[in-house]
């Protein structure tokens, strides 16, 4: 006996569905007698989840509903039809194969270049699709061999053939798609298949036929005629420009059905929303239009808007919903924004692979190849979790270097580059301020890096499917990538992890997918790392992987289409921008006009439709608030708003679009609000009197720092002393004892001390948190790059050659050998840093110039430069770079019982036949002068003086103090020795005239005394005292000295983002509070 068929459509699925959920819910009990059809899985689990509940909580293992998808799998396996049915992006892998094998005799295709777009791609298998789904594959091969190819139409004609013909060649006898599959199934369907399967079956509900096509229809057919009960729901209204796209197949399912009913929309809105005229409507009550400046400030209004609904209104996050037409785009800040603000959220829709982190990290393996080895990714990869080699570094904050790196890209010109730097830490001394410089771990990342290309050179040469298979499975096992995602699992990251976990299954599905194809095409064939990136590429664009444990309990992110049967309270939509929402884009590889006229009928037209009919969903939604958000720039683009937005303000007959600026709750921002009427919170919550909901938000640890917090506040405020948070350590037990553990008996060198006095806070954040402010790499060498090859060449001139032998040429030879060991690469940058020291036809060069210089002044000067790079307290290794007479014992000054213990390294020691000892120091930057020595702000040259006389003294015996200077070498038109300051006599270090401050001095008077050389050195070492001793003693505030800050201002400050500075409040205390004063 026949069955029989029903067709019920109505404008709002969403009603209509749940109408005849509730008509069929005692029927829907009896399993084995009807089966509800849904289209996706995510359908499946909403449905099973409602029925439960109405259900009153009965449990079972098996339920009414299932995807359309997954009923013609079982189908397939119940009829033993072996080809198994490939998925969408399985058939776009094979496409490609397909196109990759066709390439040179494509003739309209071949402008494409030697890739093709992913979508592009898509688009031909959603064409090829609907031709076979509407049986008209004779359409798209007809007998094209005495046709004459005269133009594009004819072009395309052939290419369709071809690549349509070779698609299905492919797939004979071991893959199906949809049509392959229904035919099949329509073959062998029979009522004995009925009997024995299905025997009570009367009943079959399709909940929605949108996507029916010719071979749809028939197979609703056959069913029919095996006595099958067949309801149809369709999303259909009378709004032609919403469904007119849809008169075909309506017409077609009328012709088959037995009975068909319209009901109207339960919530009807304007038949002419996208017309001209239409009458007016209020939407004032339910929707609101919020504009904002960017996507940032878009999702931070959405998150301040869902923490008053909840804190507010009492609503739980999982009647909250989220979508847009641009998810994607958003996933990322969502996520910072909302865990951010303690917010939970779960994705429900399927992500992309291209989005998953693990993924990515392997991308990056072969885009690093591919892209010649950029600094960027090779960054990206060391920094890795899943890799290890961050774990083979000796502190993981080494690879804050790498974006400093003066080379952007290529294999050979970074290793060169760490070469480079690696000879340049041989050079020790800093030029600016005598220290030892910082030795950086170059070796470390170099080694790393070594071992990264040597696994990714790989890819350097064309492999095959199966070698590129195998090697990929190889670098997961090596990692363990299974193994670091389960660890992670089982951390507050548990749903991110298994997220990633199965989108790295999913991916390597496709990939073997990929490699038996290739097998069975052309298994000798190698791919160029580019041919494989652009397949790669395809693989995690057109894939998506399942979430693992959507939450429940939390805000709910849904794609548009996962709108209709959602029961949300509130509904934000984001991301409502012209040219995304509707999109203007097409679902056809090609325009409709080009396309050949046979084929014309087959050519999709729904996109614009499926866009009015999503929003019109969105509209119809029965959620109480539905809110629409859209940024109005995007990376300084200006952006619309959707032109469904304008749509929908025109027809109502209030402005929708509202200025939305919300304080967002923030845990500081509750408890301020709570502590209105509280003084005592914490006590508060010890008792439990704190209202429920805060513990969404807060937890007691943070009520605890957030107590704390306000009393250091409110001291800050307070013209008191300053504390602890102000840098004065002292009442602070644990500092003091490491403080004096490590400082006590520290060796300082001058320029610490420099910097302690510039400001003492700056001093705690680089000495004592030892805090490193980032710096950009520049593209050669730095100030700092040229000083120390600078020292380094004038060591090696004054080391190796004796008096007679010091010349021009001598000094030109060195500098060029030092400067061919950091060579990078050949380049105008290079040819320039070469002429900056070696001068040529147009310029001196800085070498030349300072030989003549010397060669200028050698007959004024009386003292004889004697030693060069000769250090105290500090002896490296390599004691070929500093002078034989450095000690490795630190210099000891005495001072009221007090010992204090200073190291440094000085550039040069000059001294005369009647033992006059001038001490030099080499200066590539702005010269410090007097004034500054006066305040205690440049301790070098007096300190040094002192230092150098105590170690040479037995070794001179008529040694005496005379004075220091600064030899200015910043550049070749700029070099001079200058004296700062000297014994009175300065006839027995020059004979000529120069200015300089000698002493005694009374312009330079303590007590109104004036002081000799040996007095000014005391005065000098009571400034360093002083700071040592407030070093030791815990006093770090920021400098009261407004003045020096502006100096320096403080915006370039590199510590200014941590300064907590309260200027009022220092200026108010005073100098003579916090900093020393001289002896």
């Amino acid at each position: 006996m026949p069955g029989r068929i029903e067709l019920h459509y109505c404008s709002d699925l969403y009603h209509l569905t749940d109408f005849f959920l509730k008509k069929y819910l005692l029927p829907l009990e009896d399993r084995e007698r009807i089966l509800y059809i849904v289209n996706d899985s995510w359908r499946v689990q909403q449905l099973t989840e409602e029925w439960l509940l109405r259900k009153s909580g009965e449990v079972s293992s098996e339920f009414p509903f299932i995807s359309y998808s997954t009923w013609l799998d079982r189908l397939g396996n119940q009829l033993n039809i072996i080809p198994r049915r490939l998925n969408l992006t399985e058939r776009c892998l094979q496409l490609r194969s397909v196109i990759d094998r066709n390439h040179q005799a494509l003739q309209y295709f071949h402008f494409h270049g030697p890739y093709f777009p992913s979508d592009l791609i898509r688009k031909l298998i959603l064409f090829f699709d609907r031709i076979r789904l509407n049986e008209a594959d004779v359409e798209i091969v007809p007998n094209l061999e005495n046709r004459l190819i005269l133009n594009s139409v004819d072009r395309l004609q052939f290419d369709l053939n071809l690549l349509f013909s070779s698609y299905l060649a492919l797939q004979r006898d071991r893959f199906l798609d949809e049509a392959g599959l229904l035919a099949e199934i329509i073959r062998l369907y029979s009522t004995e298949f009925l009997k024995k399967y299905y025997p009570r079956l009367t009943t079959i509900v399709f909940e929605d036929i949108s996507h029916f096509q010719k071979m749809h229809i028939r197979f609703l057919e056959h069913l029919k005629m095996r006595g099958i009960h067949m309801i149809l729901l369709l999303p259909y209204g009378r709004n032609p420009e919403i469904f007119s796209h849809k008169n075909s197949l309506i017409t077609r399912i009328k012709s088959i059905a037995d009975h068909y009913e319209w009901y109207p929309g339960v919530d009807k809105l304007s038949n002419s929303l996208f017309q001209i005229k239409s009458p007016q409507f209020n939407f004032a009550e339910k929707v609101q239009i919020i504009p904002a400046a960017h996507r940032l400030q878009e999702v931070e209004n959405l998150a301040a808007q869902i923490k008053k609904y909840v804190v507010d209104n009492d609503w739980s996050y999982s009647t909250i919903g989220i979508t847009s037409p641009q998810l994607p785009q958003y996933y990322s800040i969502l996520e910072m924004i909302f865990s951010r603000y303690r917010i939970p959220f779960s994705f429900s829709v399927d992500r992309p692979l291209e989005q998953s982190v693990v993924i990515q990290n392997l991308g990056w393996l072969i885009e690093l190849v591919k892209e010649n080895y950029p600094r960027k990714i090779l960054h990206h990869i060391l920094q890795s979790p899943l890799f290890s080699y961050r774990e083979k570094l000796s502190d993981q904050g080494i690879l804050g270097l790498i974006p400093t790196f003066r080379v952007k890209a290529g294999k050979k010109e970074i290793l060169e580059f760490l070469s480079r730097q690696i000879r340049l830490q041989e050079l020790s001394i800093n030029p600016e301020n005598g220290e030892e410089t910082i030795q950086l771990p170059f070796q470390e990342i170099k080694n790393i890096v070594e071992e990264l290309f040597t696994e990714v050179s790989f890819f350097e040469k064309p492999q095959t499917a199966a070698s590129i298979y195998r090697h990929l499975i190889q670098i997961v096992k090596q990692y363990k990538f299974f193994e670091k995602i389960l660890a992670h699992s089982r951390t507050g990251f548990s749903r991110w992890w298994l997220d990633n976990h199965s989108s790295l299954n999913r991916f390597f599905e496709l990939l073997q997918f990929w490699k038996e194809t290739e097998s069975q095409l052309r298994p000798s064939i190698k791919y160029p790392v580019q041919d494989f990136w652009e397949i790669f590429s395809s693989m995690i664009q057109l894939s998506t992987s399942h979430s693992r444990l959507p939450s429940k309990q939390a805000v709910q992110v849904v794609s548009i289409n996962q709108i209709a049967g959602q029961k949300f309270k509130a509904l934000f939509v984001i991301g409502m921008e012209e040219g995304i929402f509707p999109s203007g884009k097409s679902l056809n590889f090609i325009q409709l006009q080009s396309m050949p006229a046979n084929l014309q009928n087959y050519a999709f037209d729904e996109l614009v439709y499926w866009e009015r009919e999503s929003f019109l969903k969105l509209l119809q939604h029965p959620a109480e608030v539905v809110q629409f958000s859209y940024s109005r720039f995007q990376q300084e683009r200006p952006v619309l708003p959707s032109f469904f937005l304008n749509e929908l303000e025109r027809i109502s007959n209030r402005p929708l679009q509202t200025k939305h600026h919300l304080k967002i709750y923030t845990p500081s921002s509750l408890l301020d609000k709570l502590l209105e009427n509280q003084k005592d919170f914490t006590a508060d919550f010890q008792k439990g009197h704190i209202p429920d909901f805060i513990g969404d938000f807060l937890t007691a640890r943070m009520i605890q720092h957030f107590d704390h917090s306000q009393q250091v506040t409110r001291h800050r405020e307070q013209l008191s002393a300053p504390s602890e948070w102000e840098g004065m350590l002292s009442t602070d037990p644990a500092a003091m004892n490491w403080l004096i553990r490590n400082h006590q008996n520290k060796p300082f060198s001058p320029t610490q001390l420099e910097s302690y006095a510039k400001c003492p806070m700056i001093y705690f954040f680089d000495k004592i948190l030892k805090l490193q402010p980032y710096e950009e790499g520049d593209e050669f060498f730095t100030a700092l790059d040229r000083g120390s090859i600078l020292h380094h060449i004038l060591f090696q001139f004054y080391r190796k050659n004796s008096p007679k032998n010091r010349h021009l040429e001598s000094l030109t030879a060195i500098g060029r050998e030092q400067l061919e060991k950091l060579k990078i690469t050949d380049s105008l940058l290079w040819e320039l840093e070469k002429e900056y020291f070696l001068g040529n036809e147009q310029r001196k060069g800085l070498l030349p110039a300072f030989w003549e210089y010397e060669q200028r002044t050698a007959s004024t000067y009386k003292t004889i430069p004697q030693h060069f790079e000769i250090s105290l307290g500090k002896v490296p290794e390599n004691s070929d770079n500093i002078d034989p007479l450095s000690s490795p014992q630190p210099f000891l000054y005495h001072r009221d019982q007090e010992q204090y213990l200073f190291n440094g390294k000085i550039d040069r020691v000059e001294i005369a036949d009647n033992g006059a000892l001038l001490i030099v120091d080499y200066k590539s930057g702005i010269l410090p002068n007097f004034q500054e020595m006066w305040k205690g702000e440049k301790l070098q040259l007096p300190i040094y003086l002192k230092m150098v006389f105590e170690l040479l003294k037995n070794h001179y015996p008529n040694l005496y103090l005379t004075g220091g200077a600064f030899y200015s070498l910043r550049k070749e038109n700029d070099i001079e020795k200058k004296l700062v300051f000297a014994h009175q006599n300065t006839s027995e270090i020059t004979t000529a005239e120069i200015k300089t401050v000698s002493f005694p001095n009374e312009k330079f008077l303590v007590n109104n005394r004036s002081l000799t050389l040996e007095q000014f050195i005391d005065y000098i070492f009571d400034f360093a005292v002083n700071y040592i001793n407030h070093i030791r003693q815990g006093k770090f505030p920021h400098t009261v000295d407004q003045s020096k800050c502006k100096r320096w201002d403080a915006k370039w400050c590199e510590y200014f983002p941590l300064c907590r500075v309260n200027w009022y409040k220092t200026s108010f205390l005073g100098r003579n509070q916090i900093l020393p004063e001289s002896g």
